[in-house]
């Protein structure tokens, strides 16, 4: 019986240790993985930071800055993490892409609907009072 939970474990790739246990060189692939990840970090540190730096009134609107700050930086410690990982650089290209993927879905998902011409998009919604909403 063990040898057969062996032969199977071998054939579906556990027989060997797998290519994460072995310490990987240093690739341009994976600088560039690796980078992209850190850039991602850095770019959205930048508006994250902003309100929390202009002095925003609102403490929501710091706890939010901060957050948004503590997870950009993740993303900055992951990119150096990703360099000095055990992922082939295949694997490290794929977090890499996955990264990128992430970031461009969200940013298509903002709304994007241009004003009318010839007036403001406030101008053009009428105002509701509190009481109208509930």
């Amino acid at each position: 019986m063990l040898t057969r939970v062996l032969t199977l474990a071998e054939r579906v790739g556990f027989g060997s240790p797998p290519e994460s246990a072995v310490r990987q060189s240093t690739s341009a692939v994976r600088v560039a993985a690796s980078g992209l990840v850190a850039l991602t970090g850095f770019v959205l540190l930048v508006p994250n930071l902003a309100p929390f730096l202009r002095g925003a009134d609102d403490g929501l609107v710091v706890a939010l800055s901060l957050l948004g700050s503590a997870v950009s930086a993740g993303l900055v410690a992951a990119g150096g993490l990703l360099y000095r990982s055990r992922f082939s650089d295949r694997n490290a290209a794929r977090i890499a892409v996955w990264n990128l993927l992430g970031v461009s879905s969200s940013e298509a998902s903002w709304p994007r609907t241009p004003p009318r011409r010839g007036c403001s998009r406030a101008a053009s919604t009428p105002r509701r009072s509190p009481s109208a909403i509930f």
